[in-house]
């Protein structure tokens, strides 16, 4: 566990809140601003070197083939955005064929966009949660079976993202990147209930870090 996950821990108020799978709103202020995104109290060049390592491509891996077949749909919050290294090309390449793929980025992504391979993106803030779904509806999906959060790093909009867990399958995963060190990230790991869901943190040393949520059943 790094020492910021430590302070950022040190730093959560724990306020009420209705939001499903969480046991509180993890409120970082006046410590933190709320809707902050970078890193807290880490000089830059004490982070790791990789945006996205082997262990959190491992982690991708592994979750995909856990989903296997059962994958029909995924939603990722933040795309394409490393490349070679991207998670997203593991996400779109080791999908059954024909499952749905949306992904939603602040950046113009639509070079993705694929009707042939049900790939889509759309280009805003994934708090416009309306029009996220509105375009999943529009391609007959209800449901998704993977939810990947790599957005903006905030408590606020980490909080945002999580709420589309509404429309997670029994079955699905939801993936958060970069808990090791940004403050929304820790924060929203700490607030899920773990009662309702199986929580792991992964890459925790010289890592920004992933992590993983399945419910209980």
């Amino acid at each position: 566990m790094t020492a910021t996950y430590q302070d950022v821990v040190a730093m959560i108020t724990q306020q009420p809140t209705d939001i499903a799978g969480l046991k509180y709103f993890p409120d970082l202020q006046p410590h933190v601003s709320n809707d902050r995104d970078h890193p807290v109290d880490v000089n830059w060049w004490e982070l790791p070197r990789l945006e996205v390592s082997d262990c959190n491509l491992a982690i991708v891996q592994q979750v995909m083939s856990e989903l296997g077949p059962n994958l029909a749909a995924a939603l990722e919050i933040g795309v394409n955005r490393n490349g070679d290294r991207s998670m997203s090309r593991i996400i779109m390449d080791q999908r059954p064929v024909g499952s749905f793929y949306l992904g939603v980025d602040i950046e113009d992504k639509s070079y993705l966009d694929d009707a042939s391979a049900n790939t889509w993106t759309i280009r805003c803030s994934s708090s416009e949660r309306e029009r996220v779904t509105d375009k999943m509806r529009s391609n007959g999906v209800g449901l998704l079976d993977l939810i990947f959060i790599d957005g903006w790093h905030s408590v606020n909009q980490c909080v945002n993202d999580w709420q589309f867990t509404e429309r997670l399958t029994d079955h699905g995963t939801v993936v958060l990147h970069d808990t090791n060190y940004h403050p929304g990230c820790i924060a929203l790991f700490e607030a899920v209930d773990e009662t309702l869901w199986i929580k792991q943190r992964y890459c925790t040393e010289n890592d920004f870090g992933i992590a993983t949520f399945k419910k209980r059943r």
